[in-house]
């Protein structure tokens, strides 16, 4: 007896790495990694499951046992008015060739004292969001503000000079070494104040997994090299 469709919980999000399925639960702050057996049961039961190269046989009890264990776990729901396609939110498109921001100006902008106020405004704000907020509505808030915006054109040059000087500051202030989600955050929240809205891009990577955040628009990596984000595999793109 085949199973009813499931589907994934709102707050989680879905890739996969090759090595394996990784999920993002937003309102926990985790990721979660799926054995290869939890991961085959669930394609042709949740709606847009990602597709993986093991090619265990999965019998009718075994599906139904790892559905039952997710859907306990609050990670997939039978009701499809209160859940979601599993279909990745955040697809790269490998025909992209990423191209780091910065080879778009020539010279570095002077930095003006709006500038710095918009730093330290964006600095503060990223702080006091990943400290005090659940991550859930951390990356919330920051959809609803793009929503608001879609229809403004991506400025390439511009941003580059604007990141360029986001660059220069954050050297006097503080490292990025580690603090990819805060630099990330900080750097979209003063990009923000432009009127520029790049996404804000969350990565997954297994054998040792780690996870990584950036900010990209299309082709152009606006905080790192391409070399520093294409080993991962964007979970979540806001």
């Amino acid at each position: 007896m085949s199973l009813p469709e499931h589907y994934l919980v709102p707050h989680i999000y879905v890739c996969s790495t090759g090595n394996g399925v990784v999920l993002l639960d937003l309102r926990r702050d985790r990721y979660l990694g799926l054995t290869p057996l939890q991961s085959m049961s669930l394609q042709g039961i949740v709606p847009g499951w990602p597709t993986n190269n093991c090619d265990a046989d999965v019998t009718p009890d075994e599906a139904k046992k790892s559905v039952e264990e997710l859907v306990t776990a609050g990670i997939l729901t039978a009701d499809p008015a209160c859940g979601k396609s599993a279909k990745p939110a955040a697809e790269r498109n490998s025909s992209v060739s990423l191209t780091a921001i910065e080879s778009e100006i020539e010279h570095s902008p002077p930095i003006h004292a709006r500038d710095v106020i918009n730093f330290m405004r964006a600095c503060l704000s990223a702080r006091i969001s990943l400290k005090v907020q659940s991550f859930e509505r951390v990356v919330d808030r920051v959809r609803r503000r793009r929503a608001r915006n879609q229809r403004l054109p991506f400025p390439p040059q511009r941003a580059a000079e604007l990141a360029d000087t986001f660059r220069r500051l954050r050297t006097l202030t503080f490292t990025a070494h580690r603090r990819c989600l805060f630099h990330a955050l900080a750097l979209v929240n003063f990009l923000s104040y432009y009127d520029i809205f790049p996404d804000w891009v969350l990565g997954v990577r297994l054998a040792p997994f780690t996870a990584h955040s950036w900010v990209q628009e299309g082709q152009f990596i606006l905080d790192a090299t391409p070399e520093d984000v294409c080993f991962y595999t964007p979970i979540l793109a806001v």
